[in-house]
């Protein structure tokens, strides 16, 4: 799905202001290496760990580590269990459910002052693709280790406004076959008319974004959990 970014609310002066110097700020931290690899924007950079939050009444858990949809596959293949998939429309509206009950609504998330690391204003790939099929035959790949699945009523899913939409490749965009959660409107949670929680979208498969595992028990690999999927001791915050 490609969407212009669109300004919905007209920042104050004051505010206007504070942003400029706020974005100042971090940019003469990264320049003096003070605390870059703080920042969500270097997520994708391969030095930074992998940091995950566990959706408590789920098996659900979110990487906040930007990856492509391939390589997030082989990662929650690897080092989980199983790519998110959703067996039921109940089941991903309940996933959506519990990211919105995670996230933090503030005048600063909201004007873009502060982030907020697993929340409305993420993209997270699961496991629904159409790579390598004929168009809009979506299939639902739990792992690398199992066939992939094709999808029952897949229209009745949350999708996004007229999506799929099915893009293809362009001088400026690649063709989209691969599915994330996204929400391009997010806003004060009391600010009437606005989309609050994740849809389906379909994007560039190469696109770097979050991910959702879901966990098995036992976990996939044998003995000691291999170097490729550690994890920092301060992981979820």
């Amino acid at each position: 799905m490609y969407i212009n970014k669109v300004n919905t609310m007209s920042v104050p002066p004051h505010r206007a202001w504070w942003k400029l110097v706020i974005k100042l700020i971090l940019i003469c931290q990264c320049v003096n290496h003070i605390s870059c690899t703080g920042l969500t924007n270097h997520d994708h950079d391969r030095k930074v760990p992998i940091a995950y939050k566990e959706l408590t009444g789920s098996s659900f858990i979110i990487y906040r580590k930007r990856m492509s949809w391939e390589n997030a596959l082989v990662f929650c293949s690897k080092c989980v269990g199983n790519f998110a998939t959703f067996d039921s429309v109940e089941i991903a509206n309940k996933l959506i459910d519990l990211i919105y009950n995670i996230s933090h609504f503030s005048e600063e998330f909201d004007y873009g002052e502060k982030l907020d690391e697993y929340g409305l204003n993420r993209r997270y790939w699961f496991g629904l693709h159409d790579q390598k099929l004929k168009e809009g035959v979506w299939k639902w790949v739990k792992s690398t280790r199992v066939k992939p699945q094709p999808v029952d009523n897949v229209d009745t899913y949350p999708w996004y406004t007229n999506q799929p939409d099915h893009h293809e490749e362009d001088a400026k965009h690649k063709a989209e076959h691969c599915v994330g959660l996204w929400n391009p409107v997010y806003h004060l949670d009391s600010k009437p008319g606005r989309l609050e929680k994740h849809t389906f979208n379909d994007m560039d498969c190469d696109g770097h974004y979050y991910f959702i595992c879901e966990k098995t028990d036992p976990p996939p690999y044998a003995g000691n959990e291999p170097e490729f999927c550690k994890t920092p001791s301060s992981h979820g915050k």
